[in-house]
């Protein structure tokens, strides 16, 4: 396993210098709105044909990284695709918009050998649950949680299941209209929900979706379209601008404080585009925002406060994901975009003065775990007094969780997701870095 750990940053030139190549349409597809690292390491797309007709949401597959080849067809009519949940062994789960007229066609799908076969899961089912599935994440109890795309007069949280997607409960209704556009679950344990709102809303949950509530606003901000996690428990959102807005343009906010108040940065470095659609934190400690309608990739290097455009991404208009993605010693960014159904990658240039891991351990204090072989939680000693970055690779080598330990905090909970086999776990803090291996029972 090779991962890079940043020493000194590149330049702000060279951050800006990246060549971003089209990877090959996506057969007659025309937004990608979903782009995971899956089953095997592999990168698998959700796509959308058209939006008016029957089996139009497709899902596809690069196991080279490269040529995307068509998985299984979905059973049914799915009208739309919004988003791929990567979940533990070869399983994954397809959030969509049925042809079904009826006010709740929210329908949910499940592939347990890698994309090969789809099968038909569950229709959403809750007081007000809308027409469609537009977000999905696992949580650290294997609890599956749906965002949902109600629009009305009052809104009701995303869905939860705690039998794999069979089921669905839903909390009480909020003052909040229910257009969700993503679900994420930090290091503090906490579920955030990027929504649809006048003022930006972030809808938090300290019960595990039980119950949810809004955070701080956002200045003349209207959707809350990606949110990512920094170091130190940092969680920066990517918006839109609300209607009718005084300044037209998309905006990046952090929080330090779990959503109470939200911070605006790199004001003034978005004035040509109207929505900041996707966020990415990479290996190297950069920030990278696609945007609308303009499809450019932006990179910030100071953690948000200034901006340099990497370029824009031709026959596009909006960036819909950005993943990074280790391939042999290199790192890539990949963007997912549309209107022209495209997946676009671009090589990060290695920042300099890097360590490997390999030299960087032995100045480390030895890393230690227990219970080895574990069930799900494991105890950490061997780390120092500061906070701490724990990334956990599959035997593949591909990154399937990280969290944050804060100083004297020694037990870390594996994802739910996480099935039976050899992970290797990478420890980064002030100073370098160490590794160990440990094997995992369900």
């Amino acid at each position: 396993m090779k991962r890079w750990i940043v020493l000194v940053l590149v330049t702000v030139a060279a951050l800006a210098a990246l060549d971003w190549v089209n990877t090959g349409e996506l057969d007659r597809a025309l937004t990608v709105p979903a782009l995971i690292i899956g089953p095997h390491g592999y990168l698998y797309a959700g796509a959308n044909i058209d939006t008016t007709t029957v089996d139009s949401g497709w899902v596809f597959v690069a196991t080279d990284f490269w040529h995307w080849q068509r998985c299984g067809d979905i059973p049914g009519d799915v009208r739309r695709l919004y988003c791929l949940l990567n979940s533990r062994g070869d399983t994954l789960f397809a959030g969509t918009q049925s042809s079904y007229q009826g006010a709740d066609s929210g329908h949910l799908y499940i592939s347990t050998d890698g994309g090969t076969s789809w099968l038909f899961r569950s229709r959403l089912r809750g007081p007000r649950v809308g027409p469609a599935i537009t977000a999905l994440l696992e949580d650290i109890q294997g609890n599956i949680h749906a965002g949902i795309n109600y629009m009305g007069m009052s809104g009701y949280p995303p869905c939860r299941s705690s039998d794999r997607g069979f089921t669905w409960t839903q909390g009480p209704a909020t003052a909040y209209n229910a257009y969700h556009y993503l679900l994420i679950q930090p290091a503090d344990g906490n579920l955030y929900c990027g929504a649809w709102g006048t003022g930006g809303l972030v809808l938090k949950s300290t019960d595990g979706g039980a119950n949810w509530a809004g955070t701080g606003t956002m200045f003349d901000a209207g959707r809350v379209t990606t949110i990512i996690e920094a170091p130190g428990g940092v969680l920066y959102a990517g918006t839109y601008p609300k209607t009718n807005p005084v300044e037209p343009i998309g905006r990046v906010f952090k929080t330090t404080d779990g959503g109470a108040t939200w911070t605006e940065v790199g004001y003034g470095y978005f004035n040509n585009t109207t929505g900041v659609r996707a966020l990415c934190r990479t290996a190297n400690g950069n920030l990278f925002a696609g945007t609308a309608p303009n499809a450019e990739v932006f990179v910030s290097s100071d953690d948000g406060a200034t901006w340099t455009s990497t370029g824009t991404l031709p026959g596009a208009n909006v960036v819909y994901a950005l993943v990074e993605k280790t391939i042999g010693d290199s790192n890539y960014l990949y963007a997912a975009t549309g209107p022209n159904g495209a997946v676009f990658r671009a090589r990060l240039l290695p920042p300099v003065g890097v360590v490997h891991p390999a030299s960087a351990r032995h100045l480390l204090p030895a890393l230690r775990l227990w219970p080895n072989p574990t069930t799900g939680t494991i105890s950490v000693s061997g780390l120092t007094t500061t906070k701490a970055l724990v990334s956990v690779f599959d035997s593949r080598g591909a990154l399937v969780q990280t969290a944050w330990l804060s100083p004297g905090q020694k037990r870390l909970r594996l994802a739910g997701r996480l099935g039976s086999g050899v992970y290797h776990l990478l420890v980064s803090y002030q100073g370098g870095t160490t590794t160990t291996t440990f094997l995992l029972l369900r």
